[in-house]
């Protein structure tokens, strides 16, 4: 069986977990307070310019290792993903049993020709769900993947080896940027991408994001003609005070 929601969709848990993924985060985030640090650089034309640089622990491979590996796979890649495969497994399956137990009820001859377009529609919106569940699924494993290589390449080849020659430096450097760039974007369509599969595959959430922008609208509308009503009337104070003088 699948989830209830009404069960766990409350304001209590709700709170209870906003405050643990507050305290988790901030606790997954103390290690990287103390992997770099800020150095002043004057230069000979009295220039001053801020480098950052590993700090002593930072330039330990075991702990970059363990940060970056150990730590913040399972964190950031592992434990979501498990989540979302098992949260959406039971919304499959949820689905389906009210999809069978649908089809039990229609199988009655009297019924069957009055809710016949229901079925129907009720298994467009089936299809709809389970395309997007895979495609939430499909999305994070591709956004994530490259900021997963780029955590493995950091702390594999660090730019901070005593032994390592200027050109492997410099190729290094670059391989960095280059990742860096392509993760963070990545991310950013990881950010966006979940909105554009809820409105692509679900006609109520794109009813309702109509309505909420339509009704943001009217609103700010309603807030420019209150300030241009409140400007205009100063005005036209300032000027028959002008004129009375």
């Amino acid at each position: 069986m699948g989830l209830n929601a009404s069960q766990y969709c409350t304001i209590r848990n709700a709170l209870r977990i906003i405050l643990l993924l507050t305290i988790v985060a901030i606790s997954f985030m103390i290690p990287h307070w103390f992997e770099f640090r800020v150095i002043t650089h004057i230069d000979n034309a009295n220039r001053t310019t801020y480098i950052k640089s590993y700090t002593s622990i930072g330039q330990l491979k075991m702990f970059r290792e363990i940060v970056k590996i150990y730590i913040f796979i399972p964190i950031v890649y592992v434990i979501p993903f498990l989540t979302l495969i098992f949260i959406n497994i039971l919304t499959v399956r949820r689905l389906i049993h009210y999809h069978d137990e649908h089809r039990r009820l229609l199988s009655i001859s009297v019924r069957q020709i009055a809710h016949l377009r229901t079925n129907f529609n009720y298994s467009r919106r089936h299809r709809h769900v389970t395309v997007m569940l895979i495609a939430v699924v499909l999305l994070f494993l591709l956004c994530r993947f490259p900021m997963l290589i780029n955590h493995i390449y950091e702390a594999r080849y660090p730019t901070t080896d005593n032994y390592i020659s200027k050109e492997n430096l410099y190729f290094r450097c670059r391989i960095q940027h280059i990742l860096n760039i392509f993760a963070n974007f990545m991310q950013i369509i990881n950010s966006n991408g979940n909105l554009i599969i809820y409105l692509l595959c679900f006609q109520h959430f794109r009813e309702t994001s109509k309505e909420l922008f339509e009704k943001l609208l009217t609103y700010m509308g309603i807030q420019s003609n209150d300030n241009l009503s409140s400007v205009t009337q100063t005005r036209s104070r300032g000027s028959t005070l002008l004129t009375a003088m």
